[in-house]
This record gives C-alpha cells, sequence and structure tokens, in this order.
C-alpha cells in the first residue's frame, strides 16, 4: 500500500536582487509557543500523594491532551 502522507522539506537561498526566479513566496516560520505545558504548571506537592509511577502517567496524559485541560473556562458551541 502507497502512504500518500509524504512531506517535503526544502530550503533555498535566493537574495532580493535575485530575479532570475520571478515571484518567490516566502512562509514564514510559525511563533514558538512559550505557553507551559499542563504537567509544569502543577505544585509537584499536590500530587504527593501518588506513586511516582502514578505522577508520571498523569503528567504524561496532560501533556499529550493539553488542549483538554486548561487554566480558564471555554464556552464551545457549533455553529447551526
Amino acid at each position: 500500500m502507497c502512504n500518500s502522507d509524504v512531506m517535503f522539506v526544502n530550503s533555498a537561498l535566493v537574495y532580493d536582487q535575485d530575479c532570475d526566479f520571478g515571484d518567490v513566496a516566502v512562509v514564514q516560520p510559525k511563533a514558538r509557543n512559550t505557553e507551559l505545558l499542563p504537567s509544569e504548571k502543577l505544585d509537584r506537592e499536590k500530587l504527593s500523594h501518588l506513586t511516582e509511577t502514578q505522577r508520571k502517567e498523569l503528567l504524561d496524559v496532560l501533556d499529550k491532551f493539553p488542549e483538554c485541560f486548561c487554566d480558564h473556562t471555554r464556552i464551545l458551541w457549533e455553529d447551526s
């Protein structure tokens, strides 16, 4: 079976004075999200009742699905 999820990564250095290439589309890099991971926001003292294994499992789940665990309330609605 052929995998259609192929990603090509190319880069080139083109100077502003170069006219041979025509208009070159430039993709700006995404801004890096500096927000802390959910596991980094937790006070470790609040997890002291858990075993080390349980703490690791909990923190892994929090970081794997950060969109499910947020610090503020969100209202979700579906457009009709």
